[in-house]
């Protein structure tokens, strides 16, 4: 073999590492991925109970249509967790829009929670024709819940 052949071959599997390395980034860094990221790691530490962990999740602009804030959304976090068992999270992604620094995230998301003994749906999203709008806000590399809206409560007596 040749020395140009030699080089030759050490430039090709050089680009093809880079270019390897380089994909790799790109989806890693896909907006798309971190904002499903952000969904799944949600989902896991509300169901685990774990506040620290689920508050890490909300921004400190949190503002929403019932008029909840980040203190009053944590607040919220806490009672539940004492009240119900079980809590358990179901969401479908839909559409994601991107405008700037914000990501309007449409979903399906419903909270079923055992209280009292049955299985109760605390709030969702209202069927398939208006789905939950979830703002979420980029902070450095994490996107960061800004407001949820569209999602109807049950009342069950308290």
């Amino acid at each position: 073999m040749t020395q140009w052949m030699r080089l030759r071959s050490r430039w090709m599997i050089g680009g093809a590492v880079a270019a390897l390395t380089i994909g790799i980034f790109l989806y890693w860094n896909a907006p798309e991925r971190r904002i499903r990221a952000l969904f799944a790691s949600g989902q896991t530490s509300i169901e685990a109970e774990d506040l620290e962990k689920s508050m890490e999740h909300v921004s400190l602009n949190y503002r929403d249509e019932l008029g909840l804030n980040y203190l009053l959304v944590m607040r919220l976090l806490k009672m539940s967790f004492e009240e119900f068992e079980g809590i358990e999270i179901r969401y479908r992604i839909g559409e994601i829009g991107f405008d700037e620094d914000l990501a309007i995230v449409k979903a399906h998301l419903s909270v079923h929670a055992d209280f009292q003994g049955q299985r109760v749906l605390l709030t969702g999203s209202q069927g398939d024709e208006r789905p939950a709008r979830i703002t979420l806000e980029k902070k450095a590399l994490w996107w960061k819940v800004r407001s949820v809206d569209g999602l109807k409560t049950r009342s069950m007596g308290f």
